[in-house]
């Protein structure tokens, strides 16, 4: 705030700044907001699930594969640099900027130790107030799926508060490799970038 209030340059970069005023990040707010409230649910829950472990051979495996997703993520991060792992909850923060550039959104990435699942989720500053029933020619199918169902695949996308949550949720056994996380990492960096594009678009036009 004091650079600002007597340079017009990025106090990183140096470049000057085309405006020098600065603009609330909802979305990120709530998401981490969000994210918040899950980590206070989960430590309520984390040790009647460690006992329960103990007592459900299924569960004790998933506790155990749960270690492995861990390292395969943690390891992924760092071959791409990323100065972000998951924490003992099983939850790790990573700027989308780092994977796609003038991508200004953070990715949350879940693997809870205590289920066979993992989930990258996301926010989206834009909400769409009304179902849609057709959508642009150039809109593809995975982004006509999520905006008119809220699903496709293994992606959703729902309405949280003001603004529009994306998530993948895949199961953790099957990731084996950094490549395979690495792989999926991509693929739902794209996709949000596309619907962030498409989602704002279509606020600005129901404006």
């Amino acid at each position: 705030m004091r650079w600002l209030e007597t340079k017009d340059t990025s106090p990183i970069t140096r470049n000057k700044l085309k405006w020098r005023h600065l603009t609330p990040n909802r979305a990120l707010r709530e998401a981490i907001e969000f994210e918040e409230k899950r980590r206070q649910r989960l430590l309520e829950k984390r040790q009647s699930q460690k006992s329960a472990m103990y007592h459900e051979p299924n569960r004790f495996h998933d506790m155990k594969h749960g270690s492995v997703i861990e390292k395969v993520i943690n390891k992924c991060l760092s071959e791409m640099k990323i100065n972000a792992r998951l924490d003992s909850w099983g939850i790790a923060f990573v700027p989308m900027n780092k994977l796609k550039q003038k991508l200004n959104m953070l990715m949350v990435i879940e693997a809870l130790p205590s289920r066979d699942i993992f989930r990258l989720c996301t926010h989206v500053d834009a909400v769409i107030n009304n179902t849609l029933s057709t959508i642009e020619s150039d809109c593809n199918r995975v982004l006509r799926d999520l905006i008119q169902c809220g699903k496709h695949g293994s992606l959703t996308l729902k309405k949280v508060n003001n603004s529009m949550r994306f998530c993948f949720e895949g199961k953790a056994r099957e990731i084996t490799t950094t490549q395979n996380f690495r792989d999926i990492l991509f693929m739902f960096v794209e996709v949000a970038f596309r619907m962030k594009r498409k989602l704002e678009a279509i606020a600005s036009y129901d404006e």
